[in-house]
């Protein structure tokens, strides 16, 4: 049916493009494999999160630009709203819910036939000083929870010009 891909996050220190370009081979290669060895004509798809757990966002930001380049990955989730026993491993409550969120996504792309995105920026404009950022949002409306999430300085977003220079936001 499908191949969850869950994993440690030491690797953290890999090049974005390099980690996305082996999570893309490696969809791809499970694809292929499983269907030679099944018969199946079926696409194997890959689907995984977004790990949240490490200062370096390498990893994460490839997880989800390989989700977004490949028909055969999807990405369920981020793991930032789940509760952690320590700074990387994920309570057993929330190992459940990672579990039902891969769940959800298999039976959305593989049972129902529906495409699946996660919550991610997907255009936005600009008016003098005022950013509109919008959103996927499988359920709307999108908010931001204070609740299970930590405040974090503007709700973690950042800005930075074309040059890469921070842009402050007020």
């Amino acid at each position: 049916g499908a191949m969850f891909w869950t994993q440690g996050e030491a690797d953290n220190a890999t090049a974005l493009a390099t980690y996305q370009s082996a999570l893309t081979q490696l969809a791809v290669d499970w694809d292929a494999d499983t269907r030679a060895i099944t018969g199946q004509s079926e696409v194997v798809p890959l689907i995984t999160y977004q790990n949240a757990s490490n200062a370096s966002k390498n990893v994460a930001l490839a997880q989800l630009a390989a989700a977004n380049a490949s028909a055969l990955i999807y990405m369920a989730c981020p793991m930032y709203q789940f509760d952690y026993s320590d700074t990387q491993h994920v309570t057993a409550d929330s190992s459940k819910w990672l579990g039902a969120y891969y769940g959800l996504v298999a039976k959305r792309v593989m049972v129902d036939g529906l495409e699946w995105s996660p919550v991610q920026p997907v255009s936005n404009t600009r008016q003098g000083a005022i950013l509109t950022i919008k959103f996927t949002t499988p359920i709307r409306p999108l908010v931001l929870d204070t609740t299970a999430v930590p405040a974090q300085t503007n709700y973690g977003f950042s800005l930075t010009d074309s040059g890469g220079t921070p842009i402050t936001i007020n």
